[in-house]
Order: C-alpha cells, then structure tokens, then sequence
C-alpha cells in the first residue's frame, strides 16, 4: 500500500511540474505573439496615418486643379466672346469698305 502512494505522490509532483513547465511555455508563446501583434498594429498604424495624410495633400490638389480649370474655362469663354464680337466688327467693316 505504501508503494501505491509514494507513486501516488510522484505522479502528483509530476503532473504540479508538466502543469508549471506547460504554464511557463503558454505565457511565452502569448508574449511572443503579443509582441508581434503590437509591432504589425504599428506599422498598420503608420501606414494609416500615411494614407491619410497623402489623402488629405490630393484633396488640396484636387482642389487646386479644379480651380485652374475653372479659371481657364473662364478665360476661354472670355475669348470666344472676343473672337466672336472680332468677327462681327470685321465683318461690318467689310461691309462698309464694300459701300
């Protein structure tokens, strides 16, 4: 009967030791994981804060050319209407050269 508990008492220290050993290994897997998990969410924020302020510069340059276009559409109705009051003043200069 004695046998039976000392190997009672063995598989007991045992399985206490396999359980600490498998606890020590599990927490260093999670810090490892944890880590690596806190170095991707960095660089993911990095490349966010990078998206957005490129974002942000296109937005201004969007704006920008959308104004130039703006102006140069007006300056080309502008000379339309020049070409166009041009041509009638020659052609009623023709006409009176013609008369």
């Amino acid at each position: 009967m004695e046998q039976y508990f000392v190997f009672i008492v063995i598989f007991l220290v045992a399985l206490l030791i396999g359980g600490f050993i498998g606890k020590l290994l599990s927490r260093v897997s999670f810090e490892k994981d944890k880590t690596s998990l806190q170095e991707r969410n960095a660089v993911l924020n990095e490349t966010k804060i990078s998206a957005e302020k490129t974002i942000t510069e296109l937005q201004l340059e969007h704006k920008q050319l959308q104004s130039e276009k703006e102006d140069i559409i007006r300056v080309n109705i502008q000379q339309d209407a020049d070409i166009k009051n041009l041509s009638e003043k020659l052609s009623v200069q023709k006409e009176e050269l013609k008369n």
